[in-house]
Formats: structure tokens, sequence, C-alpha cells
């Protein structure tokens, strides 16, 4: 993943935490740095630690923050994929710029691909595949229910600028 698509992705994970568990922002940079030198570390540990460790209780407490970078790396993804067939013509850097702009994690310096860039826009039941997207992402990861629900919201929320 090249530093644009990481700034893409830590900008939508951040959002998400902010919304969904704001004390973990205190380590967010920290957090993300630790998945983009190694993203596939998270799904590796979350297959082998299928039981938690305790005394006996039934206590399992899953940091949202990691499991965020990992559905926001997935819905890029799945949006880059969506826009190229859209915008075929569009260069990568022309892509990547469209999701900036719909993701409003613009660059100040950047005024003329922004100017030139096609206006994006999504019905509800593409914004609904997202929210399903990270959601199961979310829950395969290991995060309960009710929290998976709140990080899906997120991410869909995120694309709501641009509806149809």
């Amino acid at each position: 993943m090249d530093t644009q698509e990481q700034d893409l992705v830590q900008g939508l994970a951040a959002t998400a935490v902010q919304e969904v568990a704001p004390e973990e922002m205190l380590m967010f940079q920290r957090t993300a740095d630790t998945f983009f030198d190694d993203p596939d570390r998270l799904q590796a540990t979350q297959s082998t630690n299928d039981e938690p460790l305790g005394f006996g209780v039934d206590l399992a407490v899953t940091l949202i923050a990691p499991v965020a970078l990992a559905v926001a790396t997935d819905v890029v993804k799945y949006l880059f994929e969506e826009l190229k067939k859209r915008f075929a013509d569009e260069t990568t850097d022309g892509i990547v710029s469209l999701l900036k702009r719909m993701f409003r994690n613009n660059e100040a310096g950047d005024s003329t691909t922004e100017q030139s860039a096609p206006t994006v826009t999504f019905d509800k039941d593409e914004i609904a595949r997202v929210r399903a997207l990270a959601v199961e992402k979310a829950m395969t990861l290991g995060l309960p229910a009710d929290e998976a629900q709140l990080l899906g919201d997120s991410m869909a929320g995120s694309m709501l600028g641009d509806v149809i």
C-alpha cells in the first residue's frame, strides 16, 4: 500500500475511532504505525487467539483502532475498484484524489487535481454495501456485533456527503 492509500485508510479509520471509541485516539497514531508495518498481523493474531486470557472470567476486550484500520483498508480498496470501473480513463492518482475528496481529507496544496476531478456520488444501495462490508470484516476480526454495527455506520457515514 502506498503512502496516499495509507493516508486515506488512516483518515477513515481515525474518523471511525473518534466516533466509536474516542478513548483510543491517544494511541491511534502508534496503532496505525504498527498496523501499516504489518497489516496481516491483526488477522493472524485474531485467528490464533480464540480464547481470552483471564482467571475464569469470560471477559475479552477488543480494541477498535486496529480493527478500524483493517476495515478501512478493505473499504478503501473496494471503493477504489468501484471508482476505477466508473472512471476508466482516470489515473490512479485521479482515483485517489476522488477518494480524498469523498472522505473530506483533501490536502490544501492540490487544487489543480481537485478542480479537474469529476464529482463522485453514491446511491443508498452502494452505501449499504460498504456498510455491510465493514460490519462483516469487523465481526470476522472479533469485534462484538454492536461495535461492528457502529463501525459500519461510521464507514458508511463518511460517504454521505455524496449521496444521490
